[in-house]
């Protein structure tokens, strides 16, 4: 399995998408998650811009202030997605990896500054993880 977790500080610069796009090809991961998009809207074109041409899913968090967005994006011959959870600062998938058959929960995590909205967002992850502690999970993010 190759996870890549990546704080791209802004993607409506076409060098950055470039940037994602070249990681993308040279390491190509099962799974990426992204942090601080800064994109107000994420559509087919901005994510075949990230993934390429191969075929992949996506899920991505509301905006979010001035961060954007959190995404995830995935290989859909690599992994199976069955559902996509998405609050204020994480988005979490839930499936399997195709080959192993291994069960599995990323959550992309895009932290806020203020105390009280960590503390809502680990509550809220720690309900999660403890709700479904038989499955892997996985954690990425800032």
């Amino acid at each position: 399995m190759n996870i890549i977790s990546y704080n791209v500080c802004g993607l409506g610069d076409w060098e950055k998408r470039k940037e994602v796009l070249k990681l993308v090809r040279s390491h190509q991961p099962w799974v990426l998650c992204i942090q601080k998009t800064k994109l107000k809207s994420i559509d087919e074109f901005m994510s075949t811009s990230l993934w390429g041409s191969a075929s992949f899913g996506l899920s991505f968090g509301p905006y979010v202030g001035a961060s954007g967005r959190i995404l995830i994006l995935w290989d859909t011959s690599e992994v199976e997605v069955w559902d996509r959870r998405s609050l204020a600062n994480s988005v979490i998938i839930h499936g399997r990896f195709v080959k192993s058959g291994c069960e599995f929960f990323i959550a992309n995590v895009y932290a806020p500054c203020d105390s009280a909205g960590r503390h809502a967002l680990w509550l809220h992850l720690g309900d999660s993880i403890t709700n479904n502690s038989d499955d892997n999970w996985r954690g990425c993010g800032d």
